[in-house]
């Protein structure tokens, strides 16, 4: 899932370079006004030996609880990364508070890697951890010992770890008889409680379930169900073949299967068949796009609907 733009430092995850493990990650710098998370904390090697350096975030190319992976070597770590010093930075000993006392420590920041805006913050409290939207924020010190949120408690989730998360998400789906079909297309990620759906299904009620089946889970503070329905995909990509005019009133048919679009249908050149693949690509997404039309002079088409700019009729519906 490529296509999703967070990442998390989890203080204490090893931090591995491309040539093998470095060290870990000690603490994240974050902006007071922003709170933009711009560095990592990694501490290389241990011990009154170990080097605290600044990492940009943009090195950083996979984040879990236990992992961190950077894109440069280890002595490119050493060698050109600021050193921490004394700069402030949050790590494990920062204290969440809020106006009626402190709360815990700070264990886990979610960030946009585009911007580097905090998502979500994780708070340990004895034993326990649970999740708070950065935007909850009121202020960060300026030392970075402590960070007050607002106070209101209905902001915090349980907090599930991301791999069992995505199990229970799983299971659910599995348990549902009509989705187990479904489900080999539909890809499940969990960061600090922020969880995204994406792939396909096969119809719009599909699409509907999974969301109600995913409601007494505990641990998803948010849900980005970003799943395709092949009824959706299939009106979609024959609406935008009615409305081009290389494709307008052509008899093709549009049959979506799970993330796989078949374009079927005769015409009389090659590049009309060129024109719709490229109009259905450019709205299929992630999804394939097959040509199976046929180039040729039969004039009689059978079973197929007509693309108009009036009743189109989706093939298999």
């Amino acid at each position: 899932m490529s296509d999703i733009k967070v990442m998390k430092l989890s203080f204490g995850a090893t931090a591995n370079a491309v040539d093998g493990e470095a060290g870990a990650i000690i603490g994240a710098v974050m902006e007071a006004g922003s709170h933009k998370v711009t560095q990592a904390v990694v501490l290389l090697g241990g011990g009154p030996a170990g080097v605290q350096v600044l990492v940009p975030i943009g090195l950083f190319t996979d984040t879990t609880t236990e992992s961190a992976d950077i894109s440069i070597t280890r002595e490119a770590l050493l060698q050109t990364m600021a050193k921490a010093g004394a700069a402030p930075y949050i790590n494990k000993t920062t204290r969440a508070e809020q106006k009626k006392g402190a709360i815990g420590n700070i264990a886990h920041i979610s960030f946009a890697t585009d911007t580097g805006v905090a998502n979500n913050i994780v708070i340990k409290s004895g034993n326990t951890l649970k999740v708070i939207p950065a935007a909850a924020i009121v202020s960060v010190s300026e030392n970075a010992k402590t960070i007050e949120f607002a106070d209101d408690d209905t902001l915090f989730t349980p907090y599930v770890p991301d791999t069992d998360l995505q199990e229970a998400i799983y299971n659910a789906l599995y348990n549902y008889p009509r989705l187990r079909i479904d489900l080999h297309s539909v890809q499940i990620r969990a960061i600090d409680g922020e969880v995204w759906l994406t792939g396909f299904v096969s119809s719009t009620l599909n699409r509907k379930i999974i969301e109600k089946l995913l409601v007494p889970i505990q641990g998803i503070s948010e849900l980005h169900n970003d799943i395709v329905d092949d009824t959706d995909l299939s009106i979609s990509i024959s609406r935008a073949l009615s409305q081009d005019s290389r494709t307008r009133g052509k008899m093709i048919g549009v049959y979506s299967n799970l993330g796989n679009v078949q374009l079927r249908g005769y015409t009389h050149d090659a590049s009309t068949a060129q024109a719709a693949v490229q109009i259905a690509g450019g709205v299929a997404g992630n999804a394939k796009v097959v040509n199976q039309m046929v180039v040729g002079e039969q004039t009689y088409i059978p079973m197929l609907a007509p693309v108009t700019n009036h009743e189109d009729i989706v093939p298999g519906e």
